[in-house]
């Protein structure tokens, strides 16, 4: 004999699954890519605070998430974000995850890196040719904006960050 109240969840489950899997693929849940929300990601810090007595150098910071409700912009910060280092020179990827409070730390041989800011539904963050002596201590904070673009900035010697792509303003709210 068959439950009707297993059946009615069992009912409720797949409706649920149908709505969901209707929102994954464009039109996110009815709104049309060319109206989906894009916000501006940037880096607040990037800046080489010390040195230690070591044969690695060591990052940490904090990832902010800046979304949209409509004509409300909200900052938080995202737990989860995965923040990976790329060595340009032997190809190793070295990386570590924010916190609840969107703290992250880890640990970089002395290298050229890419360094890349991931989290769902946000923009990725690039950041390429950044450089890590022995010893160093870099501070990287940064706010990653809602939508599905890359951003990418290049450093210009061991401290200037220039922005490549996109040009400024193409990452404005739309």
């Amino acid at each position: 004999m068959v439950d009707i109240k297993s059946m009615y969840k069992c009912l409720i489950i797949l409706v649920c699954c149908f709505q969901l899997f209707a929102c994954s693929k464009p039109p996110y849940c009815g709104i049309p890519p060319s109206e989906f929300p894009s916000v501006k990601s940037n880096v607040i810090i990037f800046e080489r605070i010390g040195t230690v007595d070591s044969i690695f150098g060591f990052i940490s910071g904090t990832i902010l998430g800046r979304d949209t409700f409509g004509t409300i912009e909200c900052l938080d910060t995202l737990s989860l974000v995965r923040i990976s280092a790329l060595d340009k020179e032997s190809g190793k990827n070295y990386s570590g995850d924010t916190d609840t409070l969107g703290h992250y730390e880890f640990w970089l041989p002395s290298s050229h890196y890419n360094i890349d800011v991931q989290y769902f539904s946000y923009n990725k963050l690039i950041l390429q040719d950044a450089y890590f002596a022995t010893g160093d201590v870099v501070t990287f904070s940064a706010i990653v904006g809602q939508g599905t673009d890359s951003t990418v900035f290049q450093f210009q010697g061991d401290t200037a960050l220039v922005k490549i792509y996109p040009v400024a303003g193409d990452l404005e709210k739309k």
